[in-house]
Protein backbone atom coordinates (compact mmCIF):
# COMPACT_ATOMS: atom_id res chain seq x y z
CA UNK A 1 0.00 0.00 0.00
CA UNK A 2 2.51 2.54 1.12
CA UNK A 3 4.44 2.09 -2.18
CA UNK A 4 0.93 3.13 -4.39
CA UNK A 5 1.34 6.35 -1.90
CA UNK A 6 4.83 6.76 -2.81
CA UNK A 7 4.47 6.83 -6.69
CA UNK A 8 1.83 8.43 -6.74
CA UNK A 9 3.41 11.74 -4.97
CA UNK A 10 6.54 11.18 -7.32
CA UNK A 11 4.21 11.32 -10.37
CA UNK A 12 4.51 14.65 -12.44
CA UNK A 13 1.18 16.27 -12.36
CA UNK A 14 -1.32 16.23 -15.44
CA UNK A 15 -2.13 18.21 -17.92
CA UNK A 16 -5.72 19.79 -17.58
CA UNK A 17 -8.20 17.83 -20.43
CA UNK A 18 -10.30 19.51 -22.84
CA UNK A 19 -13.16 19.02 -24.09
CA UNK A 20 -12.26 18.86 -27.70
CA UNK A 21 -9.24 16.49 -26.98
CA UNK A 22 -11.59 13.52 -25.31
CA UNK A 23 -11.50 10.18 -27.16
CA UNK A 24 -13.77 7.08 -26.75
CA UNK A 25 -11.71 3.94 -25.23
CA UNK A 26 -10.59 1.39 -27.53
CA UNK A 27 -13.26 -1.51 -27.05
CA UNK A 28 -15.85 0.73 -25.86
CA UNK A 29 -18.23 1.42 -28.70
CA UNK A 30 -19.56 -2.19 -30.51
CA UNK A 31 -18.72 -1.33 -34.34
CA UNK A 32 -22.06 -2.24 -36.11
CA UNK A 33 -22.42 -5.57 -38.02
CA UNK A 34 -22.21 -5.21 -41.91
CA UNK A 35 -24.50 -7.60 -44.14
CA UNK A 36 -24.01 -8.72 -47.31
CA UNK A 37 -20.58 -8.29 -48.09
CA UNK A 38 -19.85 -12.26 -49.28
CA UNK A 39 -20.10 -15.34 -47.64
CA UNK A 40 -16.49 -15.01 -45.84
CA UNK A 41 -17.86 -12.47 -43.08
CA UNK A 42 -20.57 -14.96 -41.93
CA UNK A 43 -23.52 -12.75 -42.88
CA UNK A 44 -23.29 -12.68 -46.65
CA UNK A 45 -26.24 -14.34 -48.84
CA UNK A 46 -29.35 -14.09 -47.00
CA UNK A 47 -27.98 -11.66 -44.00
CA UNK A 48 -28.98 -13.66 -41.19
CA UNK A 49 -32.41 -13.63 -42.46
CA UNK A 50 -33.42 -17.17 -43.36
CA UNK A 51 -34.72 -18.11 -47.18
CA UNK A 52 -37.80 -16.28 -48.09
CA UNK A 53 -40.73 -15.42 -46.11
CA UNK A 54 -42.41 -12.02 -45.39
CA UNK A 55 -39.43 -11.26 -42.55
CA UNK A 56 -37.02 -12.25 -45.17
CA UNK A 57 -38.09 -9.51 -47.76
CA UNK A 58 -37.41 -5.59 -47.35
CA UNK A 59 -39.67 -3.70 -45.12
CA UNK A 60 -41.32 -6.93 -44.19
CA UNK A 61 -42.66 -7.75 -40.50
CA UNK A 62 -45.97 -9.04 -39.30
CA UNK A 63 -48.34 -6.93 -37.88
CA UNK A 64 -48.34 -6.66 -33.60
CA UNK A 65 -50.06 -9.65 -32.24
CA UNK A 66 -50.45 -12.01 -35.82
CA UNK A 67 -49.63 -15.40 -34.34
CA UNK A 68 -49.14 -17.41 -38.31
CA UNK A 69 -52.96 -17.75 -38.84
CA UNK A 70 -54.05 -19.24 -35.92
CA UNK A 71 -56.29 -17.14 -33.47
CA UNK A 72 -53.79 -14.50 -31.69
CA UNK A 73 -54.18 -14.33 -27.74
CA UNK A 74 -56.04 -11.06 -27.48
CA UNK A 75 -58.70 -12.81 -29.40
CA UNK A 76 -59.17 -15.89 -27.78
CA UNK A 77 -59.88 -14.88 -24.23
CA UNK A 78 -63.09 -13.23 -23.57
CA UNK A 79 -64.04 -9.41 -22.69
CA UNK A 80 -64.63 -8.75 -19.26
CA UNK A 81 -67.06 -6.30 -17.66
CA UNK A 82 -69.39 -4.14 -19.77
CA UNK A 83 -70.18 -0.21 -19.65
CA UNK A 84 -74.01 -0.14 -17.30
CA UNK A 85 -76.17 1.79 -19.32
CA UNK A 86 -78.19 3.61 -16.64
CA UNK A 87 -74.69 4.36 -14.92
CA UNK A 88 -74.71 7.83 -12.96
CA UNK A 89 -71.82 10.42 -14.12
CA UNK A 90 -69.60 10.91 -11.39
CA UNK A 91 -68.22 14.09 -10.30
CA UNK A 92 -64.81 15.00 -9.45
CA UNK A 93 -64.62 16.75 -5.82
CA UNK A 94 -61.36 17.58 -4.00
CA UNK A 95 -60.79 17.17 -0.66
CA UNK A 96 -60.15 20.83 -0.53
CA UNK A 97 -63.96 21.80 -1.82
CA UNK A 98 -65.35 19.42 0.91
CA UNK A 99 -63.40 20.80 3.63
CA UNK A 100 -65.11 24.10 2.70
CA UNK A 101 -68.39 22.75 2.24
CA UNK A 102 -68.03 21.79 5.96
CA UNK A 103 -67.03 25.00 7.30
CA UNK A 104 -69.79 26.82 5.48
CA UNK A 105 -72.09 24.30 6.81
CA UNK A 106 -73.28 23.02 3.96
CA UNK A 107 -72.05 19.21 4.96
CA UNK A 108 -71.89 17.31 7.97
CA UNK A 109 -68.85 16.75 9.18
CA UNK A 110 -69.88 12.43 9.03
CA UNK A 111 -66.84 10.86 7.97
CA UNK A 112 -64.45 13.65 10.50
CA UNK A 113 -61.79 11.51 11.70
CA UNK A 114 -60.27 13.88 15.24
CA UNK A 115 -59.34 17.37 14.75
CA UNK A 116 -62.26 17.41 12.41
CA UNK A 117 -59.20 15.82 9.08
CA UNK A 118 -61.19 14.01 6.44
CA UNK A 119 -61.05 10.47 6.26
CA UNK A 120 -61.75 7.77 4.08
CA UNK A 121 -65.83 7.74 4.69
CA UNK A 122 -66.59 10.64 3.51
CA UNK A 123 -66.76 9.10 0.07
CA UNK A 124 -69.93 7.69 1.29
CA UNK A 125 -72.49 10.03 0.32
CA UNK A 126 -75.01 8.95 2.52
CA UNK A 127 -75.75 11.05 5.12
CA UNK A 128 -73.44 13.55 4.36
CA UNK A 129 -75.47 16.29 3.23
CA UNK A 130 -77.45 18.72 5.30
CA UNK A 131 -79.83 21.01 3.14
CA UNK A 132 -78.92 20.66 0.00
CA UNK A 133 -77.17 17.77 -2.00
CA UNK A 134 -74.04 18.69 -2.97
CA UNK A 135 -73.59 15.90 -6.03
CA UNK A 136 -75.05 13.09 -6.61
CA UNK A 137 -72.19 10.82 -6.76
CA UNK A 138 -68.59 11.92 -6.32
CA UNK A 139 -65.53 10.32 -6.27
CA UNK A 140 -62.87 12.86 -4.48
CA UNK A 141 -59.58 13.09 -5.00
CA UNK A 142 -56.59 14.53 -2.69
CA UNK A 143 -54.89 17.50 -4.29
Amino acid sequence: MASSFSSMATQAPQESMALNELTYVDGDRKKKKRVGRGIGSGRGKTCGRGHKGKKARGGGSVALGFEGGQTPFWRRIPKRGFTKPNAKPLETLGLNKVENYIAMGRLNQVGTGPNGTITMKVRNCRGATTTTTIVSSFRYFRH
